[in-house]
């Protein structure tokens, strides 16, 4: 397992979003949904931002736990992030997500990451009923 942790960026970190959310290779995931995001491209599954929208997006997404969080994933031997995590509740349960930028795809960040959010949301946010979290898996759903 990647020694990995998990910060909430500053502001001015937010170029590292901008450049994921515009990297067609980083968002190609994404590609081909017919969804209502401002800024989506459908053929490359990027969205554009501006600034203040990101500045907007920030103050929504940071310092709203336990109902929010959103943080960079570094590797403890890089000065940039590789990828961001979150995790939100919608409606009584909480989602959570993940993104690695596609230039450290496949060198095992996935896991290791997840495994960070899992501490904020049960050991830091406490959130510690089994059904506040989606279940990864689930028969015949």
């Amino acid at each position: 397992m990647i020694n990995v942790f998990l910060k909430v960026p500053r502001k001015d970190q937010l170029v590292y979003r901008q450049e994921w959310m515009n990297d067609s290779d980083t968002m190609e995931y994404n590609a081909g949904y017919d969804m209502k995001v401002k800024g989506y491209n459908k053929q490359t599954g990027t969205i554009s931002k501006p600034k203040e929208e990101m500045l907007e997006w920030y103050d929504k997404w940071t310092n709203q736990e336990p109902d929010r969080f959103f943080a960079y994933i570094y590797d403890f031997n890089f000065d940039e992030p590789v990828g961001e995590v979150y995790y939100y509740l919608d409606d009584e349960v909480h989602s959570m997500g993940i993104l690695i930028s596609s230039k450290y795809r496949g060198k095992g960040y996935s896991y290791s990451a997840l495994i960070e959010l899992e501490k904020y949301a049960f050991e830091k946010n406490g959130i510690s009923e089994l059904s506040d979290v989606i279940p990864l898996y689930r028969e015949n759903a």
